[in-house]
């Protein structure tokens, strides 16, 4: 008994089936779908240098009724981690310059750690870096 041809055979039907797909895919070589696709992840790829230099300046306070600047260390947090430190001098004024992204300020003051807030709203004290320097007035804790 002869055997009858049905159709393709499989190498040659899987051969059509991965050809067809490359095409959609748009990974043949100098085609179309492929140059798009490299025009669009050439703009797609951010710059990972900064703008300009960034980072959070303000001024520290303290006090139980009046906010009064006062001298310490103040600390950038993520994640647990202290990522960079300033110091603020007699004015409370301190600059520390980080990279954009979100960060939790801390305060050193007469050698203690204290309890801060933005302002006087007793607000968390944690303040998001984009470009420039982030601006903020950071409240400690009255330190009597």
């Amino acid at each position: 008994m002869r055997k009858r041809n049905c159709g393709p055979r499989f190498p040659e039907l899987l051969y059509a089936v991965l050809l067809l797909t490359a095409v959609i895919a748009g990974c043949t070589r100098g085609g179309e779908l492929g140059r798009d696709r490299e025009r669009d992840d050439k703009r797609a790829v951010p710059s990972s240098a900064p703008t300009g230099p960034s980072g959070v300046s303000g001024v520290l306070t303290a006090g139980a009724t009046a906010a009064v600047p006062v001298a310490g260390t103040v600390e950038v947090w993520s994640h647990d981690e202290r990522r960079a430190t300033g110091n603020a001098g007699a004015d409370g004024r301190f600059e520390i310059p980080v990279e954009p992204g979100e960060y939790e300020l801390r305060a050193v003051v007469g050698g203690r750690a204290r309890l801060c807030w933005l302002s006087s709203s007793r607000a968390r004290p944690v303040v998001t870096v984009t470009e420039g320097f982030t601006q903020v007035a950071l409240f400690c804790e009255s330190l009597s």
